[in-house]
């Protein structure tokens, strides 16, 4: 069974390709499901379940010539933030994020920035 090699690991835009230490089974060819990738993960158990079916579920994970390939940084989705654009409070002006998944927001912005829920 082929191992992770975490450490060689590289980052390329959205994804991080990480290489295969033996040949890969037939089972796991070049090219295989998904599926079948996040059932390898899985067994592994090197990553959190939760994260791999995530992945698997937007269609960040593929196996391609001996590399594993993680979608682990996605693009932030700016649209559903009312900062984004610039609102009245923040004198129209944005702040810059940079790393977004469904529990954090990391973000670069300017000192008074307002943080936090609006009150009534």
């Amino acid at each position: 069974m082929p191992e992770l090699e975490l450490a060689r690991a590289e980052r390329a835009g959205e994804w991080l390709i990480v290489p295969l230490s033996d040949s890969v089974p037939e089972s796991l060819a070049a090219g295989s499901h998904p599926h079948h990738v996040r059932q390898w993960l899985l067994a592994l158990a090197v990553f959190p379940d939760k994260w791999v079916n995530r992945l698997f579920s937007v269609g960040g994970l593929k196996l391609d010539g001996g590399r594993l390939w993680l979608e682990a940084f996605p693009k932030a989705g700016l649209a559903r933030h009312e900062w984004a654009a610039g609102d009245a409070e923040s004198g129209g002006v944005t702040a810059d994020v940079l790393f977004e998944d469904d529990w954090c927001l990391v973000m670069n912005s300017w000192s008074g920035f307002p943080f936090g829920c609006k009150r009534a």
